[in-house]
C-alpha cells in the first residue's frame, strides 16, 4: 500500500481583483474596487512603519513584509488531480444566491 501526502490547494486560483469583487458581491456591496495604492507607495509606507518600530519599539499592524506578502503571487500548482482525488465539498456554485456567514459562503 502506497501513501501519498499532498498539500491540498483549491482551484481555481483567483487574482486579488476577482477575490475582492467576490467578497464585495457576497456582502451586497458594489463590485467597484475603488481606491488603489501603487505598490511602491505602499511598500515605502511599510518601510516607514518598520523604521517607526525600530525607533519607538512599538509594534504596528503595517510593515513592509506584510505589504510584500499581500502583493505577492499566491497561485500554486498541484498534482492532486492526477491521483484521482475528488473534492468532498464543492466550492460555491456560480449562479446561486449566496450569503456570507462567518468565514464561508452559505448557499
Amino acid at each position: 500500500m502506497k501513501i501519498h501526502i499532498y498539500n491540498y490547494i483549491d482551484k481555481p486560483d483567483f487574482d486579488m481583483n476577482t477575490l475582492v469583487k467576490g467578497v464585495y458581491k457576497a456582502l451586497g456591496k458594489s463590485e467597484d474596487i475603488g481606491f488603489r495604492l501603487p505598490y511602491s507607495i505602499g511598500y515605502s509606507a511599510g518601510k516607514l512603519f518598520d523604521f517607526a518600530v525600530f525607533v519607538t519599539g512599538k509594534k504596528f499592524t503595517i510593515s513592509s513584509i506584510r505589504v510584500k506578502k499581500f502583493c505577492s503571487d499566491s497561485m500554486f500548482g498541484t498534482s492532486i488531480e492526477e491521483s484521482g482525488f475528488v473534492r468532498p465539498v464543492k466550492l460555491v456554485p456560480q449562479g446561486h444566491k449566496k450569503r456570507w456567514v462567518g468565514s464561508y459562503y452559505k448557499v
